[in-house]
C-alpha cells in the first residue's frame, strides 16, 4: 500500500485519539494536530505504542487562533505531503476500508 496521510485535529483525547490509533493501525501516516504540546506528546507516544506504528507525528495548532492555523498550514505545506484523509470528511471510514 502506498502510504496515505491523515490529519486528525484534537487527536490527544476522546474519539479523535481512538481514531488516530485505528487509522495508524491500517497503515496510514497520521498527523496528530493538537493544541497543547505536552498532552500532544504524551498522546503521540500512546498512539505509537497502541497502534504499533512509527508513522505518526505531532504538529501543534490552536484552531482558535488564525495565526496558529496559518503557521500549521505553512509547516504542513513545507513537508510536501498530500492529504488523503481528513477525519471530518463524512466518507472517511468508507475510504479507509
Amino acid at each position: 500500500m502506498t502510504e496515505k496521510t491523515c490529519i486528525i485535529t484534537g487527536a490527544n483525547s476522546g474519539i479523535d485519539f481512538a481514531a488516530a490509533i485505528q487509522i495508524a493501525q491500517k497503515g496510514y501516516r497520521v498527523i496528530m494536530a493538537c493544541r497543547n504540546p505536552e498532552r500532544g506528546e504524551a498522546a503521540l507516544q500512546d498512539v505509537c505504542r497502541a497502534s504499533g506504528s512509527d508513522a505518526v507525528e505531532l504538529m501543534i495548532v490552536d484552531m482558535s487562533l488564525q495565526s496558529s492555523i496559518q503557521a500549521f498550514a505553512e509547516e504542513f505545506l513545507a513537508k510536501n505531503v498530500q492529504i488523503d484523509i481528513d477525519k471530518r470528511y463524512p466518507d472517511a471510514p468508507k475510504l479507509m476500508g
